[in-house]
């Protein structure tokens, strides 16, 4: 099995995690300045998202923060708990770029929103496996 977790450069790592939080329901798992690792609030070997301070431990693709953050990525997360992610990025006021619709490709609902440092978010929801 391979998994994959993307690492997002932000301003500021602790009002992103708790943005995250507030709309994912999900938790911090790590804690600091510099470095957070969001995981399922529920499973905390399943992690979402890593944030990570701009110019921080020199890493070259996060080393300009006046850079455009999120150019040329999407951060899509499938949700089972569509409707409450929604109501969240209500009570966040979040910028919202699309509201609930039918994606007529993956055949779910979706959401299309920014975070506080520019990241394009598409909340879908997550189809349950018949077995």
């Amino acid at each position: 099995m391979i998994e994959a977790t993307a690492i997002i450069a932000v301003k500021n790592v602790r009002e992103s995690a708790l943005w995250y939080q507030k709309l994912l329901a999900c938790r911090a798992n790590h804690g600091g300045d510099e470095f957070e690792m969001l995981v399922d609030a529920n499973d905390s070997d399943n992690h979402l998202l890593y944030l990570h301070l701009w110019d921080a431990h020199d890493h070259p693709s996060m080393l300009k923060a006046e850079a455009n953050a999120g150019s040329g990525i999407i951060l899509y997360f499938s949700v089972n708990r569509f409707k409450d992610a929604w109501e969240n990025a209500l009570a966040l006021n979040a910028n919202i770029d699309k509201e609930p619709c039918l994606n007529e490709n993956s055949n779910r609902q979706e959401f299309s929103l920014l975070d506080p440092d520019g990241y394009y978010l598409i909340i879908s929801e997550k189809i349950k496996k018949v077995e």
